[in-house]
């Protein structure tokens, strides 16, 4: 058993946005209801956002899709995408 952890590789990782906080279908996206988390690189979900200022960089942003925040999912987060769109 001690060998399989000493040759075991460290995951590699990447940083995407996650809500932090629920998400209501309407509100205007701000940078309080997400966070940056590391991820699994070889799992990154397509489209999903590196950082923060890459989402709310483009102007304003309408939720979209309803998200409950990480609190209230009881697991990890989900990455913020397909839950926004530009306002204009």
């Amino acid at each position: 058993m001690r060998s399989l952890e000493a040759n075991k590789k460290p995951l590699s990782t990447s940083t995407i946005v996650v809500a932090s906080k629920p998400l209501r279908f309407g509100n205007e996206l701000t940078a309080a209801q997400l966070q940056e988390v590391e991820w699994p690189a070889k799992s990154l979900p397509v489209g999903a956002f590196a950082k923060i200022l890459d989402i709310l960089n483009g102007g304003k942003r309408i939720v979209l899709t309803e998200r409950a925040g990480a609190e209230q999912q009881g697991h990890r987060p989900g990455p913020a995408r397909h839950a926004v769109g530009d306002a204009g």
